[in-house]
């Protein structure tokens, strides 16, 4: 039995390492298959919207022209409008933005150059098990809606310990522009420091280098809620 030890080593040997090979072969396969996928989703997907980019404002710099100083009489009626909002809810917030950003079912460029699906969400490696012909379903699309949506509202409430219709407005913020591009901001310093918002937040509203007017209307909609937050505090 001792001379058949070796030749069980040796056999033994050999399936380890043919299973390292075997386990390294399926993964490089997986690999090679995601990239196709991908591949494919990018060759097939839509275009619409790539003319759109919203843009971080090129004067988010500190300046001592950038203090919110109006009047007593515009101060009320800026308040009075944003008491229209004293009784927005979160359900409201969703239903803006599935407006906003318009269901797409299939994957399509978005303006940033990421492939996106349903309600502007971002595709991630994972997400692409969820097509089935090339599509996703509504239900799954408010899924994806609702997680991202959770996701920039810990981040906003966590970091900037805001709370109420504040945490809503800078939320909707959040999940326009992303995470990263607020917490680099003027805005985002103002927000920390509790300093009015006005002037930062209505800098946000070019696309391609040219002012919008839905993207104004959007920031306004964000200052109104914020500042309601204020008056229901």
């Amino acid at each position: 039995m001792r001379y058949l030890a070796p030749i069980f080593a040796s056999i033994t040997n050999f399936y380890t390492f043919m299973s390292k090979i075997i386990i390294s072969f399926i993964f490089s396969l997986g690999i090679a298959f995601y990239s196709f996928m991908l591949t494919g989703i990018n060759e097939n997907v839509s275009q619409k919207r790539t003319a759109l980019k919203a843009e971080t404002p090129e004067n988010d710099q500190e300046s001592e022209n950038n203090i919110d100083s109006v009047s007593d009489s515009e101060q009320e009626e800026e308040y009075a409008e944003a008491t229209k909002y004293i009784d927005y809810t979160w359900e409201a917030l969703v239903e803006r933005i599935k407006v906003r950003e318009h269901l797409e079912l299939e994957p399509y460029y978005c303006a940033g150059g990421h492939v996106t699906i349903g309600y502007g969400h971002i595709m991630n490696p994972g997400d692409s098990a969820m097509l089935v012909n090339g599509q996703i379903t509504p239900e799954q699309a408010d899924s994806l809606l609702h997680a991202d949506l959770n996701l920039a509202r810990q981040w906003v409430s966590q970091t900037l310990k805001l709370e109420g219709k504040q945490l809503m407005a800078i939320t909707n913020f959040c999940y326009a522009f992303g995470s990263s591009k607020l917490q680099r901001s003027r805005l985002f310093k103002k927000i920390k420091n509790k300093q009015p918002i006005k002037d930062e937040i209505l800098k946000w509203v070019h696309i391609n280098g040219q002012p919008s007017n839905y993207l104004r209307k959007e920031r306004i909609f964000e200052l109104n809620l914020y500042r309601a937050g204020e008056l229901d505090s």
